[in-house]
């Protein structure tokens, strides 16, 4: 007599979130204004007003993403395109720390969040969002592109904090994945991922990957002179509690930090971030990073 094979048990279907945005800037005048603005899904954009304790005419323009979802699990989709013409300045950043919760599974589709940013000639492009937190059992996937034109300059940042250590929160299973691809007048200069799954408090504790660290963040400066930044950021570094490594080549500047928890990762980021936009003359960081 046969017998039927066990029935195993399946996940539910469920509906996911979703969100694309689409933001482009362009001048007027001497003015860096919007050009083109679309938002679909739980990703939305706002466009708050500048202040400044200097001149009016110096602060750049702002946008600020948000993800109404509240976060991300696993299967959820975010899509980002912005782009700056010749000769815009303008930041774009997020309205608060991005959240990964825990995945159904240890094969669930990670969280994926997809960035495309296109520099003009002669533009400041700074991609500044606030840090990404993953908690135990979440899966998270990014990939950054970007395209310089001569002349053009991009400042980008991203980082992401492995749990909440003031919470004793450890990541004992999970993955992340984090790319980065950047051309400069048509040639890649610089490409980049970093990936980890199982347990990141253990991965991260080797001394040669994160040697104890909780969080991990990066900044990156492609274009025309970045190197003029190598000094002063350097000199920066003995201002700040994260460990810090800095290297240029190419058109291009990169800053690796590593955090004990996400606050000193998060300091660090602001002393360095609001270094280079005073070197380039620009805005300091926008209000969000200061809530």
């Amino acid at each position: 007599m046969q017998h039927a094979p066990p029935t195993l048990p399946t996940l539910p279907i469920l509906q996911r979130a979703s969100g694309e945005a689409r933001l482009g800037f362009k001048l007027r005048g001497d003015k860096t204004v919007l050009d083109d603005l679309y938002q679909s899904g739980c990703s939305k954009i706002r466009l708050p007003r500048r202040l400044s304790n200097e001149r009016r005419d110096k602060c750049d323009a702002e946008a600020v993403l948000i993800n109404t979802s509240g976060g991300l699990a696993d299967g959820d989709c975010l899509n980002t395109k912005i782009t700056w013409q010749n000769g815009t300045r303008a930041h774009v950043t997020s309205q608060a720390a991005e959240r990964v919760y825990r995945a159904r599974s240890l094969t669930s589709a990670p969280a994926c969040v997809t960035t495309s940013l296109h520099v003009g000639e002669a533009a400041l492009a700074c991609w500044l969002p606030q840090e990404t937190i993953l908690f135990d059992g979440g899966r998270f996937s990014r990939a950054i592109t970007a395209n310089v034109a001569a002349g053009g300059l991009l400042l980008a940042c991203e980082s992401l904090v492995f749990g909440r250590t003031a919470m004793g929160e450890q990541i004992t299973s999970g993955a992340f994945c984090d790319a980065w691809q950047i051309s400069y007048d048509g040639a890649l200069v610089f490409a980049d991922r970093q990936a980890g799954e199982g347990d990141m408090a253990a991965l991260l504790a080797r001394p040669a990957i994160g040697g104890g660290a909780a969080a991990i963040g990066s900044i990156l400066v492609a274009g025309a002179r970045c190197e003029d930044l190598l000094q002063p950021l350097r000199d920066c570094c003995e201002k700040i509690g994260a460990r810090v490594g800095i290297s240029c080549r190419d058109h291009v500047v990169v800053v690796r930090l590593l955090g004990a928890d996400g606050l000193q990762l998060r300091t660090g980021l602001m002393v360095l971030l609001n270094e280079i936009l005073q070197q380039l003359d620009s805005s300091e960081l926008g209000r969000s990073w200061y809530c």
